[in-house]
């Protein structure tokens, strides 16, 4: 009875070294996928790279440019999901506003346009080209 104990013990041991020296290779590569998904994931939740402030100031930019310089701004809203797990290109800003034409009082209305905050900042980048350019003109002259 002890050795047919001790057999089903070496015999449970074996297997078990076996499997461990079979599977070695799938252990390690399957903890590297693990640990290079999971650092990079838990580092972009404890940075913050869309603060709410820069997506506001962005988001008025934007809608000023949107509206030129005939309409004043009169009234806005925007409304986004802050999740860093969501690539920068990817995130959707809400965008509502009303602006007021200068001249003739008449309203330019926009309500619940869906921009991502890459559109913005490209939107954002021409205008400081633009009027980069603007100012070169008016100086040569």
């Amino acid at each position: 009875m002890g050795d047919q104990r001790q057999r089903f013990k070496n015999a449970i041991k074996h297997k078990i070294q076996d499997f461990w020296n079979d599977n070695m290779i799938i252990i390690i590569y399957c903890s590297i996928v693990l640990f290079s998904i999971g650092v990079p994931t838990l580092i972009t939740t404890m940075i913050d790279p869309n603060s709410n402030e820069e997506v506001k100031s962005q988001t008025q930019d934007y809608i000023e440019i949107q509206l030129g310089d005939d309409y004043q701004l009169a009234a806005w809203d925007y409304d986004y999901i802050n999740c860093p797990l969501i690539p920068y290109a990817l995130i959707n800003v809400e965008v509502s506003y009303i602006g007021i034409n200068n001249k003739t009082g008449k309203k330019k209305e926009v309500i619940e346009e869906d921009v991502s905050l890459s559109q913005i900042v490209e939107a954002i980048d021409k205008e400081k080209t633009k009027k980069r350019l603007e100012k070169q003109i008016k100086t040569a002259n």
